[in-house]
This record gives C-alpha cells, sequence and structure tokens, in this order.
C-alpha cells in the first residue's frame, strides 16, 4: 500500500517537472509579433462596363407550316396514278397525282352543253324575231290608221247617201282586222322583255349545272396544289375512292417552324416583346420582335446553323412551367446555301435567341465568378471580395452586375479559400 502512494506521488511530481520545463520555452506575450502572411501572385483584367444582349437557349422539334389532307372531290375509280406517289417522294405544284374513270362525268357535261347551245340559239332567235315584230308593229298601226280614215270616209258618205251599204261593211271589215293585227303584234312587242327573261333564266341555270358538271369533270384529274412532300398515300390503282374521304397527305416545306420551349422566367426577363397596343384588348402576350435565331440540329453542331426569324409566342406550359415559342425558317433560302443536309421536319434542335439588350453590364471570364456568386478585386494591392449577380453566361464569358466601378480590378486565378485582404503581386493582363 505504502509502495503504491509513493509512486503516485513520483509520478505527480514527475509531470509537474515536465510542465515546467516545457512553460519555461514559451515566448512572452509582450515580446510576441503577428506572422507576415505570405504574398500571393495573381493575374487581373481592368474591367470597364457595356451594353450586351443575352443569348437565350431553347430546344424543339421542326414541324411544316402547311400540311394538307387531300380527299377527292368526287367519287369514282382510280384509272391512272403518279408511279412517284409514294412516302417521301416531292413533286412540283400542278403535277398528276392521279385519275379517275371520267366517263361517268363526261355525259352530263356534253347533254348541258347541248342545252346550253339550245338556248342560246332560242335567245338570238327571240331577239331578231323582236326587231322584225317591231317593224311589223309600225307597220300595222300605218294600215290601222288608213283603215280608220277610210271607214270614216265611207261611214260620211253612207250618211249622205252616195255610197252603197256593202262598200261600208268591207272597210269595217278591214278596219276590225287591222285593229287584231295591230293589237297581237302590240303584244308580242310588250311581251318580248319577260319572254327573254324567261329564256336567260333557263340558260342561267343550265350553265351553272354545266359549270357544276364541269367542275366534277375536271376534279377526276388530281394535281399537287403546291410543291410538296408525301407524307401518306392510301390509294392505289384500281381502288374506288369515295368523295371527302382523306386518301393523301402533302407537306409544304418550304417554310419550316421551329417550337422551342424556354423557361418562363427567362422568357419573361429577356424576350424582346413589342410595346403593348392599347387598341388589342386580348389578353394574350404582344407580338414579339422578330430578331434572327440560330437553330443547329441537336445530334451535330457541326452542321452549320439556321437562320431563322422569332415568329410568336405559341402556349404557356403550366406543368413545365416554359413558353413555347415559334421560330419561321424559310427552307427555300436556306436550300440556296448549297447545303448537304437539310432541316427537315422532326429533327430535335437547339436554338440561340438574341435577347433583350441591357446596359451597364459587366464581361468577365466564367472561371473568375464562384458558385456563390462573388468576385475577387485587386484593391490596394490586396484580396477583396465582393458579392456580384450573374445576369447569364454564354460559353467561356460570365456577364455580371453588381458592386463594380469602371476601371475595377478583377482576379482571374482560381483560388481556394483565400484569406481576406491577403498581399497581393499583381500580374496584369489584357482583356480580349
Amino acid at each position: 500500500m505504502l509502495k503504491k502512494i509513493l509512486l503516485c506521488t513520483l509520478l505527480l511530481l514527475s509531470g509537474i517537472a515536465g510542465m515546467l520545463a516545457m512553460a519555461s520555452f514559451k515566448t512572452p506575450l509582450s515580446q510576441r509579433t503577428d506572422p507576415v502572411p505570405a504574398r500571393l501572385s495573381v493575374s487581373v483584367i481592368q474591367v470597364h462596363p457595356e451594353d450586351a444582349a443575352p443569348v437565350i437557349t431553347g430546344y424543339g422539334r421542326v414541324y411544316t407550316v402547311q400540311t394538307v389532307d387531300l380527299s377527292p372531290r368526287v367519287s369514282g375509280l382510280i384509272t391512272h396514278i403518279n408511279p412517284r406517289l409514294e412516302p417521301g417522294e416531292t413533286l412540283s405544284k400542278g403535277e398528276l397525282l392521279f385519275l379517275l374513270d371520267e366517263k361517268d362525268y363526261k355525259q352530263p357535261v356534253t347533254e348541258l352543253s347541248s342545252e346550253a347551245q339550245r338556248l342560246e340559239s332560242r335567245l338570238e332567235q327571240i331577239r331578231a324575231g323582236h326587231a322584225v315584230n317591231q317593224k311589223r308593229y309600225e307597220l300595222a298601226r300605218r294600215n290601222l290608221d288608213i283603215s280608220h280614215g277610210r271607214y270614216n270616209r265611207l261611214k260620211a258618205l253612207h250618211e249622205k247617201k252616195v255610197s252603197a251599204k256593202s262598200t261600208l261593211d268591207e272597210a269595217a271589215d278591214q278596219l276590225n282586222t287591222a285593229k287584231d293585227n295591230a293589237a297581237r303584234l302590240s303584244w308580242m312587242v310588250e311581251e318580248f322583255p319577260f319572254t327573254l327573261k324567261q329564256v336567260r333564266a333557263q340558260l342561267e341555270q343550265v350553265n351553272a349545272r354545266l359549270a357544276a358538271a364541269q367542275d366534277d369533270l375536271n376534279h377526276c384529274r388530281m394535281v399537287a396544289p403546291f410543291d410538296c412532300r408525301i407524307k401518306h398515300v392510301d390509294a392505289e390503282k384500281g381502288q374506288y375512292v369515295t368523295k371527302g374521304r382523306p386518301i393523301l397527305s402533302l407537306a409544304d416545306d418550304s417554310i419550316l417552324e421551329v417550337q422551342i420551349s424556354l423557361d418562363s422566367r427567362d422568357a419573361r426577363k429577356w424576350l424582346r416583346f413589342t410595346s403593348h397596343d392599347p387598341e388589342n384588348r386580348y389578353p394574350w402576350f404582344s407580338s414579339l420582335e422578330p430578331v434572327t435565331c440560330q437553330v443547329f440540329w441537336a445530334d451535330d453542331d457541326q452542321v452549320p446553323p439556321w437562320q431563322g426569324l422569332l415568329h410568336r409566342v405559341i402556349r404557356y406550359d403550366p406543368d413545365m412551367h416554359t413558353l413555347v415559342l415559334a421560330i419561321r425558317i424559310d427552307a427555300r433560302r436556306e436550300k440556296g446555301a448549297h447545303r448537304q443536309f437539310p432541316l427537315v421536319e422532326g429533327m430535335f434542335c437547339r436554338a440561340l435567341i438574341p435577347g433583350r439588350t441591357v446596359e451597364h453590364v459587366y464581361r468577365l471570364p466564367r472561371s473568375s465568378v464562384t458558385a456563390e456568386p462573388s468576385i475577387r478585386l485587386a484593391c490596394n494591392n490586396r484580396l477583396k471580395t465582393i458579392p456580384v449577380e450573374t445576369l447569364w453566361v454564354l460559353k467561356e464569358d460570365a456577364f455580371i452586375t453588381g458592386a463594380l466601378v469602371p476601371g475595377d480590378q478583377v482576379i482571374v486565378d482560381p483560388l481556394i479559400h483565400p484569406v481576406e485582404h491577403t498581399p497581393l503581386t499583381i500580374i496584369p493582363l489584357t482583356k480580349e
């Protein structure tokens, strides 16, 4: 027991002696000096504000603006079909698609044409007869006047017992005949406009039926309404087709539309909407400024971009919180650029849309902006960190705004947890 007490006492005294020995090596507090931090060599660029426009990136598919489902306007049997009428083939405007049996449509045209010619001849006869009747009516009126004068003279002579009764009766008969003839011709002259109108109405009806029959006959030939690409065919030679049932689907690839989805916040912040028209009270988006956009095929960025114009807002997607925009591309102009690979319906594309110009922004190397985001400045040869707002990023450049002033020196070297106010050795760089 005594040995244990002595051993513990010995250990305690050894510990105290060791602590006193270590304390003797410490520098007194009054004699201590702060360590001099090492200088950092950093590369800096001098920044100045500029006016810049962001480029908004969106993705979407290509669609044709005009797609037409064609159906025959008459029913019949297909007697001839264009041998190139296959999906993927292209046809020129006016080129024959297929031909229906014309036999049942030619007969009405022939019959109605004959009827129209008969009525036209009838009109000519009525006009010629009217001219003759007018002349005969003038003669009949003069004959009536003569007969009436002769009758009056003979009546006066008969009353004086100078003329015989038989002569007066003969003059009365001639007067009545002249009256009847004049009345008949007068009726024929007066009836002419009504007869002419009636025959004209009949001719108009026949011509209308003839035009409809001729249209039916013409519609037996179905031709391409525009330069087109065949999308779908549901017809073959010898098939009986029914009026109004679609059998062809044609696409006009001359004007294409890329439907791009953008985040609604980016769209509200950067898109160039035109000024609000007070006369347009419809609750929809204002018109978009038709800025030139670049469209890339998403599967291969090496393919040269296509040029298009921003056209309109199509819809708002409430599920994805995106705005769907349309970019119109004139494929005929792009085809003239000697492209080996065309932009076609269904391609998935990336579009670059110029945004609204922003004043007084700073363009910095993307590596100089931290994730907070913040940047580091060289102020009086010492390091200073300030917060900034990143407006947008384009390739290796970041466009920012914040508590910067023209001429500030921004450190472009990536630094890992640097100490604030660290002395700096500055290496100026030229900002390109």
